[in-house]
């Protein structure tokens, strides 16, 4: 009599994985690409915050994933949009399924989308967003961040509302960013009137983003007298009140120092999309920065949310590892001061035990 082969605690977290993974990495696959809510469900009892690390380059996937292996920790990855004319979010998903089968990564991570930057309510951009959305979802992204901050109250909650429907339809956790005020600090009453009329609806974002300009009082701050701790804790009570996590968008080049006053403001997450992007942009030839210069300046965005679309393909090896061996060393020193450092296992105990929803 042939005994049947029990379960292991990866097996059941495997069957977690939102149907929107399953259908791109197939049933076979052994990556526990996660929900983010289930992730911070795991960290109950532990002062960690998710590390969400910008892969402006796709150079920059093997180190980040080499540095969750090293370092036992949750990470997420964030693929920024717009993409390149050649790259696709499908073919970023299988880039990141290729590293992980490299270095057998089966730590829990999730991926995020965007964030999707909506400067305008031009009715033909907001369809190209949705699209968009679409995509990235269909690809095997667990987590939809959609900025539309830069637009009145109203004007914002109608964009979160046609944007938000591919990630809600399969369960997503769903990330909107904080809005500003005139001189770039948080505008407390338009985000709790944003978070009350997005109550009444369908769209119940998990992650309140609060952008670096909001709580830094230097450009680029790397210690943490450079922060604005008030202006933290303030968005960290608002966002409670409404169910929701804080998020940060750290534009600084120092997150491993600046991670412990993250937690102590109370954040849940952090994308680290400076020292990101300057990892990528140190490659680059001046020229070729001034492209991206001007392009956002066209486009009315910072240059670091279009740093994807213009990532040259032929790039040489030297180039690309170099990429690899900075995007490890900023996130495995970021992780222990963030309190991530064994938290892979223990969400895969955790889940594996009925710890999902």
């Amino acid at each position: 009599m042939t005994r049947a082969v029990e379960a292991t605690p990866l097996d059941k977290v495997l069957k977690l994985r939102p149907t929107n993974v399953v259908m791109r990495l197939g049933v076979q696959s052994r990556l526990p690409v996660l929900n983010p809510r289930d992730l911070i469900a795991s960290f109950e009892g532990r002062s960690a915050l998710l590390l969400c690390v910008p892969a402006f380059s796709g150079a920059a996937i093997p180190g980040i994933l080499r540095a969750s292996r090293d370092e036992d920790a949750v990470v997420g990855i964030a693929c920024p949009h717009p993409l390149g004319a050649r790259d696709t979010p499908a073919r970023f998903v299988e880039a990141l399924r290729d590293a992980a089968e490299e270095v057998r990564h089966r730590k829990p991570l999730f991926l995020q989308a965007g964030p999707f930057r909506l400067v305008s309510s031009d009715p033909r951009t907001r369809e190209q967003l949705t699209s968009a959305v679409y995509k990235y979802v269909d690809a095997g992204f667990t987590l939809v961040s959609l900025d539309a901050s830069r637009l009145p109250v109203d004007e914002a909650v109608a964009a979160y509302r046609e944007l938000a429907p591919a990630a809600i339809e399969r369960e997503l956790s769903i990330e909107i960013t904080a809005p500003l005020d005139e001189v770039h600090r948080l505008d407390v009453a338009a985000l709790r009137a944003t978070l009350e009329r997005l109550q009444k609806t369908r769209v119940q974002p998990q992650f309140v983003r609060v952008p670096g300009r909001a709580y830094a009082l230097e450009e680029h701050p790397r210690e943490v007298w450079q922060l604005d701790m008030a202006v933290l804790k303030e968005a960290r009570d608002v966002v409670r009140g409404y169910g929701g996590w804080l998020s940060l968008e750290d534009e600084g080049l120092a997150p491993d120092q600046l991670a412990p006053a993250w937690l102590e403001g109370g954040a849940r997450k952090v994308d680290p999309v400076e020292a990101s992007a300057r990892i990528v942009l140190g490659s680059w030839s001046e020229a070729l920065r001034e492209q991206l210069r001007e392009l956002a300046r066209t486009r009315g965005l910072h240059p670091r949310d279009l740093i994807a679309s213009l990532d040259p393909a032929d790039q040489d090896a030297k180039v690309k590892l170099k990429a690899e061996a900075l995007s490890w060393s900023m996130t495995v020193d970021t992780m222990p001061p963030a309190g991530l450092r064994g938290t892979a296992s223990a969400a895969i105990a955790h889940l594996s035990f009925g710890g999902g929803y």
